[in-house]
């Protein structure tokens, strides 16, 4: 069985959504078919549809949960994709930030992807514990493999630590 069909636990996604109560999650730019996020729109990989091809930006709220195991799922394509489309744009212009983006990964610090773009989101939260992840609409049977970390990009950096501040260590 493979990881990249892991759902995010839906007490998570309530959180996630708070970030934007009105109009919910936007965009789930890697999606699955059994998906839990419920966001207007999801790429799912498919040609015309591929969220590594397609832009995110304009979705006012985009949560990604990537694959996170390796070849052919690498999770390093999806860190450069969500670095590209929420961080470069502000750090070559300065230009403020309308989009939010929130992201469910491996807090993998031994790791190039990490270090590459990982640290140079604005906000992060360490997760206590790790999450249960779903599979075909059930919780696994226990937690994740590894520690799992939330990292955000967006103009509301305090409602971010305000809503996943009881969650675990905010940065």
């Amino acid at each position: 069985m493979s990881d990249h069909n892991f759902n995010t636990p839906p007490e998570l996604l309530d959180k996630i959504r708070l970030l934007d109560p009105t109009r919910g999650i936007g965009l789930d730019p890697c999606s699955n078919i059994a998906s839990m996020v419920n966001a207007r729109f999801s790429y799912y990989g498919s040609p015309g549809s591929d969220g590594l091809a397609c832009s995110w930006r304009g979705s006012r709220l985009v949560f990604m949960n990537p694959p996170h195991s390796m070849s052919p799922y690498n999770i390093e394509p999806w860190m450069h994709k969500a670095f590209q489309e929420f961080l470069l744009p502000i750090q070559s212009s300065g230009t403020t930030q309308f989009d939010q983006f929130v992201g469910l990964v491996p807090a993998k610090s031994d790791t190039a992807w990490f270090h590459d773009y990982v640290i140079h989101f604005p906000v992060r939260c360490f997760l206590r514990g790790r999450p249960k992840f779903w599979l075909n609409g059930a919780p696994m049977p226990g937690p994740g493999k590894f520690a799992s970390m939330l990292i955000y990009a967006g103009n509301k950096p305090q409602l971010f630590r305000d809503i996943f501040g009881d969650m675990g260590w905010v940065v």
